[in-house]
């Protein structure tokens, strides 16, 4: 299979004869190569369905140390104690930072602990809001 590539000096070209040819002749030869059937009936598109912001935040690995803590720029965050482990040292966990400024820290499917921009977690400032 070869492709060819054609170039020429489009300063003599009318812009609309540009289009035309990007519109006919190189689609058409482009889908020629590259265009399959499909296998099958219906449409291929499929709904989002988790949590978009989940996918909207920047996600890095941290990993936990001796005090149960992880570094977040120049916060410290405490990973609070929960029933599934007493604590999470030397676990590589996932930090993400959302763009309202919250960040969560994740183990796997499981989040372990979410703070606002202030680094003060969450659930502990409701529980005292309440």
């Amino acid at each position: 299979m070869t492709i060819q590539v054609c170039a020429w000096d489009t300063t003599d070209t009318p812009i609309e004869e540009v289009n035309r040819f990007l519109a006919e002749e190189n689609l058409r030869a482009h889908n020629k190569i590259f265009a399959i059937n499909p296998s099958g009936e219906g449409e291929a598109f499929v709904p989002y369905a988790g949590d978009h912001k989940e996918i909207l935040c920047v996600q890095e690995e941290r990993v936990v140390t001796g005090d149960n803590t992880v570094r977040d720029k120049n916060r410290t965050l405490q990973i609070p104690a929960d029933s599934h482990r007493h604590h999470d040292v030397k676990a590589r966990v996932r930090g993400h930072d959302y763009p309202n400024g919250q960040i969560a820290i994740c183990h796997g499917p499981r989040k372990l602990a979410q703070f606002n921009a202030e680094g003060e977690d969450i659930k502990t400032t409701q529980k005292q809001a309440a």
